[in-house]
């Protein structure tokens, strides 16, 4: 497997290079003092809107306040002024964990959480965010923040589960201009110990997600979670009656593990419904197994579980209109973690071949998902963000930079390009990847944050560059 990798970086070039590739210069977005968990969405027209928690002085509080913003961006104008769509909230009881996403016309979807549960506010294309609806969180007492996951497909259709495999979990869709509504869960009444995972929508109107069941002990003052059996679920467009797979997966092997929720699966759907998901299998060591795949065409059974042609982490996936589906890796080859793709198509469960984008310098903070991301347009132009470190040059032997690269393709069937060094000179100090998106044809866009510091205040930076054809 690991000679087929490198062998596949020779497609760098060749006909990606009949395509412009070029990224705007990086552009800070945040206040004086910094921001932090900042996420990108981009349009088909190349218009982007980044959103970030703010920190700052307020009253009383010692640690500040927290509070959701956001910006947006129109070619040949540049970014706009800030606008704030959550109060000012003593911190640590905050907003947190903002979410976007952003259609092919331009309408967008925000959604944050607080300790009272999780908002949401629509967006109308170069129009400002409606008041935000909230949604209660389940039954577990959560003292800062509410778990959700928020998808949505690229004419604007969006979904939203909201608590996680401690509290239970419920299930919201909202048809792109139309009300938010609750949707009964696809889960059996007969399984206490299950909850909803991930979700897609296909501009058919399908619904598609997985779901686990699991086993749950309490002990030394903690939950764990174990023998996850996972599924997936459809709702037909029109339909209320959901189509389940029955188990796709069971028994990861391990012993018992703090808040481990699943198989960690990831879900995508073309625009004519065709499924696909992905998940870890925890039988095995997961930086030298590979994840598993299983596909399905609406009123199909679901494929027998096959394994990617690569070992690793599954950390993106997603698919263009057509149902060409790629998925992002960070594998493991002693002694550097790197990022590798490898793609197929929702109609067949069979994948080959993959390509190393990392090259030679480790991939950074891959135990928290911080340094690594994919994004594919409908389009199937695609962009993949890596972090690198190096350390601060000079006698600073200590302090280490993360330097942020990106490869971008322009369509399914052209080669990746070779890879762009988005921060120049050392690197950003304890740089953090945070976002990538994509749309149109090559539309891509990215944030990160940077550690900064001015006297004894240490923030972080809000940065972002776009990359355009």
């Amino acid at each position: 497997m690991i000679k087929a990798i490198l062998t596949s970086t020779l497609l760098f070039g060749t006909a990606a290079s009949a395509f412009a590739d070029s990224w705007t210069a990086t552009q800070r977005l945040s206040g004086p003092t910094g921001g932090y968990q900042s996420q990108t969405g981009i349009d088909a027209k190349g218009e982007e809107i980044a959103v970030w928690v703010d920190q700052h002085p307020c009253g009383a509080s010692l640690n500040g306040c927290d509070d959701i913003v956001a910006k947006a961006r129109v070619p040949g104008q540049g970014w706009g002024a800030m606008q704030r769509l959550a109060p000012f909230v003593p911190a640590p009881l905050g907003s947190f964990g903002p979410k976007l996403k952003v259609s092919d016309n331009g309408t967008a979807t925000y959604a944050w959480s607080d300790a009272n549960g999780v908002l949401v506010a629509d967006k109308p294309w170069h129009g400002a965010p409606a008041k935000p609806i909230k949604f209660a969180p389940g039954p577990a007492d959560y003292q800062y923040a509410t778990p959700f996951t928020l998808a949505e497909d690229h004419k604007g259709d969006a979904a939203l589960i909201v608590g996680d495999a401690l509290s239970g979990t419920k299930l919201y869709l909202r048809p792109v201009g139309q009300a938010w509504r609750a949707v009964a869960s696809p889960i059996p009444a007969s399984l206490p110990n299950a909850s909803l995972f991930a979700v897609a929508l296909s501009v058919g109107g399908d619904v598609v997600v997985t779901w686990e069941s699991f086993d749950k002990t309490y002990g030394s003052h903690r939950y764990y979670f174990q023998n996850f059996v996972l599924h997936a679920a459809r709702l037909r467009a029109g339909s209320a009656t959901w189509e389940n797979s029955g188990a796709l997966a069971s028994v990861d092997g391990l012993s018992p593990t703090l808040n481990r929720v699943g198989h960690d699966s990831k879900v995508v759907l073309d625009d004519v419904g065709r499924a696909g998901v992905v998940w870890q299998d925890l039988s095995a060591p997961f930086t030298n197994s590979p994840p598993l795949i299983s596909t399905q065409t609406p009123g199909q059974p679901w494929s027998r579980a096959v394994p990617l042609p690569t070992t690793g982490v599954v950390k993106g996936f997603g698919s263009d209109a057509a149902g060409n589906a790629t998925a992002l890796l960070l594998n493991y080859v002693a002694p550097i973690f790197q990022a590798v793709v490898t793609s197929g198509t929702l109609g067949s469960p069979t994948w080959t071949g993959s390509t190393l984008l990392s090259g030679k310098k480790s991939v950074f903070d891959f135990l928290y998902d911080k340094g690594i991301g994919l994004a594919v347009s409908p389009s199937g132009s695609a962009v993949v963000l890596w972090g690198t470190q190096s350390t601060g040059g000079g006698n600073d032997y200590n302090i280490q930079h993360t330097i942020v690269n990106a490869s971008t393709r322009p369509s399914a069937t052209v080669p990746w390009r070779a890879p762009r060094t988005l921060t120049g000179g050392g690197g950003l100090l304890y740089g953090t990847i945070t976002s990538v998106a994509a749309s149109g044809v090559d539309y891509a866009s990215a944030t990160w944050e940077n550690e900064a510091h001015s006297g004894n205040l240490t923030y972080t930076d809000v940065t972002a560059s776009v990359h355009q054809p």
